[in-house]
């Protein structure tokens, strides 16, 4: 979903895309709330689902029409399936007489992660024990579970679980006994990356950092303890996802290196231009060295836009000094400007990448940039402060709701 009058645009199947689902069903729900029975219909994602009893025929076709024209009031479509005395939403076929079963497309394969991958052996050892428990759940019987159970236990062999066995357990899906409340313990989570090429136990080898740097006479102890700090490993991307990226970046290159079709250039003169007539190239990671007589300095800097637009804003930090402090390049030019002395800025761009896209776990741009002041972080001459490598992303600002 994109509006026309913004950038603002989200994915399917990303993390953003889930969240603005999540709230525009919410709304949604509320606007048909006039038109359906209170506690009948309810909404997953795109799925919809709404329970009628003893309701006629007409009403149900008005009911119907009010639906099509609440949802294209807010510019969205809808399909209505006939009303029918069973209906298969999500993973499960629900019946009128109380009884339900596990539900699954005709055509669609069943596939599971493999006993092999590259995930943390818990994932790996809890999958066929979450397998039949979501089974058991959405059983309504035991004759149920028996007969859908051969189609799951194949699936998991053929992900390497030869000695996976489901068996019915009556108590799956039933709502736990609620223990008394306790006081909701704040918990800070690491999650490294997990590979079964890495011999080295991250997770104790960090415990063990947190006792040495945060003792118990350590003001920060409270926060970060062995209670209060939790490791969980994160799992890395998987082979098509590494090709899909690796075709991109190579694809990427391909064109830039190709006979632009744009516009590279606005400067009155190619002679003025500061970046030889590029100026006008986007998501670029440059580089400023400023040199005088005896000194020389280097400021590395990126821009999302062109970097005429990131060239501009520099020049006006160096000619109004209620700017000065904007940036360590101003910073020093300023400094220069108050001993008196000469100085001159050559401007290169060292690294090509793109913004921060929606459902995305890091900014390209960001990472590109922190990769280059680490790579120089031994140079005496560099300007840029080491915070900056800590610093959050300021392209996923516009993507927040």
């Amino acid at each position: 979903w994109q509006r026309k009058d913004s950038l603002f645009d989200v994915t399917m199947g990303a993390p953003d895309g889930a969240e603005v689902c999540e709230l525009v069903g919410v709304y949604l729900l509320s606007q048909i709330g006039d038109i359906l029975p209170q506690q009948s219909h309810g909404l997953y994602r795109d799925d919809g689902l709404v329970m009628l009893t003893d309701t006629p025929g007409p009403r149900m076709e008005r009911i119907r029409k009010d639906l099509f024209a609440t949802f294209r009031r807010e510019g969205l479509k809808i399909t209505v399936s006939p009303p029918s005395t069973s209906v298969d939403f999500l993973d499960v076929t629900f019946r009128s007489d109380g009884s339900f079963r596990p539900f699954r497309k005709a055509e669609k394969v069943t596939k599971y992660v493999h006993r092999q991958s590259n995930h943390p052996p818990s994932i790996i050892r809890n999958i066929p024990e979450m397998i039949a428990d979501r089974i058991n759940s959405i059983s309504s019987c035991k004759e149920v579970f028996d007969d859908a159970k051969p189609y799951y236990e194949d699936a998991l062999k053929s992900s390497g679980y030869m000695d996976s066995c489901m068996t019915y357990n009556t108590q799956a899906g039933e709502a736990k006994t609620p223990r008394n409340r306790r006081r909701k313990r704040r918990v800070l989570w690491f999650n490294p990356p997990f590979s079964v090429t890495v011999e080295t136990n991250v997770g104790r080898k960090f415990f063990n950092l947190l006792e040495k740097h945060f003792p118990r006479d350590n003001p920060l102890h409270k926060i970060l303890n062995r209670n209060g700090v939790k490791v969980s490993y994160s799992c890395m991307k998987n082979m098509e996802c590494l090709i899909k990226s690796r075709n991109k970046q190579l694809l990427r290159q391909h064109q830039e290196t190709q006979e632009p079709t744009t516009r590279q250039c606005n400067c009155r003169s190619r002679n003025s231009c500061p970046l030889d007539g590029k100026c006008l190239s986007k998501s670029v990671v440059y580089m400023a060295t400023l040199r005088t007589e005896n000194e020389k300095h280097h400021y590395i800097g990126m821009t999302e836009g062109t970097f005429k637009e990131r060239y501009n804003g520099h020049t006006s930090s160096f000619r109004l000094e209620r700017y000065r402090n904007r940036t360590k390049l101003s910073e020093k030019i300023w400094s220069f400007k108050d001993r008196g002395l000469e100085f001159r800025i050559e401007w290169t761009i060292i690294r090509r990448g793109h913004g921060y896209r929606a459902g995305q776990n890091s900014c390209d741009l960001c990472t590109s940039e922190k990769l280059e002041i680490l790579l120089r972080s031994s140079d005496p001459h560099l300007l840029n402060s080491r915070t900056e490598i800590l610093t959050k992303c300021r392209h996923k600002r516009k993507f927040l709701l």
